[in-house]
């Protein structure tokens, strides 16, 4: 009877096949090499790993590799016939002359498709991460798979595999502190969100706006902080609205957005009630001058003033123009960019956040 293994990624064939033509519902994402140390029984093991939006993906064979003559072994062999992998838990693994070879790339793209094997005699459909030519799958798969315990060490940033513990068993047992975990996940989440009051900003015509709303609507949004007296700003602008354009409606499986892009003017005076008569025309002048450099740009995202709180804020931040934050969807700063960037870099450092966290 066919089985369903839900987010098993890649297998590296005995024969690599390279597909011409991706299977219904294929999608390209960005992978890149993982740094992160990985033990098994407490012992370090040197495994090669990419990581595709913020999980690490292994060859079948190097995890076989690394299992053979341990209580969860498994092996691996190949069906001709049906050209489909054979995997069979509980035997050992022969080393092949490619298992176990570093990766080279820093980063590569990757095709995740669904692909089918046979899993203990039976047949599985299982998703796969075709990457340079070979078949990677995710780690936590791989351990559902043969029924090994997977863990991971914050504080060390170190994967750690046991060969003695099931890996169901060890879900069981953390049920209980997952529930605690995201009980207080969702406390600190809220405290973060209560301080993006200081957040209020005004639109060119004078209308106050709060960009939480425009940040809780994405996973993460780039807030380019720039002055309209500064060329390197003025230059960026086009590369920012380029990315924007790249990542406007790319959505999560969540269908959340990935990517917001928000613009905020430092040099116009800080809005407020009763300006006078110079101070309206110089604010009217300055916006007149963002508004030019926005269309010559063909910006198409918001761009706002500050209030005297925003300012105070922000100046701590901008250091030089530009300055560009990346934030989460609660607010909170993951990255700093300053100076001017080009977009293929600035693209660079974004899909570090948007794409593999």
């Amino acid at each position: 009877m066919k089985k369903k293994i839900s987010m098993l990624l890649a297998i590296l064939m005995l024969i690599t096949i390279i597909p011409t033509a991706f299977a219904d519902g294929a999608k390209e994402m960005k992978a890149v090499k993982s740094s992160q140390k990985i033990t098994l029984d407490k012992e370090v093991v040197e495994v090669a790993a990419y990581n595709i939006a913020g999980s690490n993906y292994l060859k079948l064979r190097d995890v076989a590799t690394i299992m053979t003559g341990k209580k969860k072994q498994f092996n691996i062999d190949y069906n001709a016939e049906r050209k489909l992998i054979v995997v069979e838990t509980g035997k050992p693994y022969t080393k092949l002359e490619s298992d176990l070879k570093p990766i080279k790339e820093a980063s590569a793209k990757a095709i995740l498709s669904e692909k089918e094997i046979i899993l203990n005699g039976d047949d599985e459909d299982i998703d796969t991460a075709f990457i340079n030519e070979s078949n990677y799958v995710k780690l936590r798969d791989i351990a559902k798979i043969a029924n090994f315990y997977v863990g991971y060490d914050e504080a060390s940033q170190t994967v750690i595999l046991k060969s003695d513990e099931a890996y169901l068993d060890n879900d069981d047992k953390n049920d209980d502190k997952d529930d605690d975990d995201d009980k207080e996940d969702k406390k600190d989440d809220d405290k973060k969100v209560s301080e993006l009051s200081i957040y209020d900003l005004y639109e060119f015509d004078g209308d106050k706006d709060n960009i939480l709303e425009d940040i809780k609507e994405n996973n993460y949004t780039l807030i380019n902080l720039w002055s309209t007296a500064s060329k390197e700003s003025i230059d960026e602008l086009t590369a920012i609205a380029k990315l924007e354009e790249e990542y406007d409606d790319k959505e999560d499986k969540a269908g959340n957005d990935r990517l917001g892009v928000i613009g905020i003017v430092m040099d116009i005076a800080p809005y407020k009630e009763g300006l006078s008569e110079k101070e309206a025309a110089d604010r009217k002048a300055a916006i007149a001058k963002a508004s030019e450099a926005l269309k010559n740009a063909k910006v198409d995202y918001d761009n706002y003033t500050l209030s005297t709180e925003a300012k105070e804020h922000f100046d701590k931040i901008a250091k030089t123009y530009p300055t560009s934050i990346i934030v989460d969807k609660t607010g909170k700063v993951v990255k700093t960019i300053e100076g001017t960037k080009g977009y293929e870099e600035l693209k660079k450092i974004v899909d570090i956040y948007v794409i593999l966290r």
